[in-house]
């Protein structure tokens, strides 16, 4: 098992944890809250050879979920999030997306 950490800033927010596990047999891996630096974390999974199967978001605030769907979109993987979550994906008043910078959240 591989584990990595990546910190990036999203808004107004800095040292967001970006985690990436990676199976070292299967190279399935699964992100955990990957921030909006999507660039940077598709670098590290690029790196890795890592075949994304689970995109997993710890909570619903922006600076977990921000670049959750464009990572999808650019390497695959299924989101997932605590159902008690999900409804603050896409309500700003909830996600605090506009509080810390972010024009609109991406999940």
């Amino acid at each position: 098992m591989i584990l990595k950490r990546i910190q990036t800033t999203v808004g107004s927010v800095p040292g967001t944890n970006c985690y990436i596990t990676k199976d070292e047999k299967t190279n399935e891996t699964i992100v955990v809250d990957p921030g909006k630096d999507i660039d940077l974390v598709a670098k590290m999974l690029m790196a890795l050879s890592a075949k994304v199967k689970y995109i997993i978001l710890t909570h619903c605030h922006g600076d977990h979920i921000a670049g959750a769907t464009e990572l999808r979109e650019k390497l695959g993987g299924k989101i997932l999030i605590h159902r008690e979550d999900e409804p603050g994906l896409r309500a700003p008043d909830i996600n605090l997306a506009d509080y810390i910078g972010l024009r609109r959240n991406n999940s």
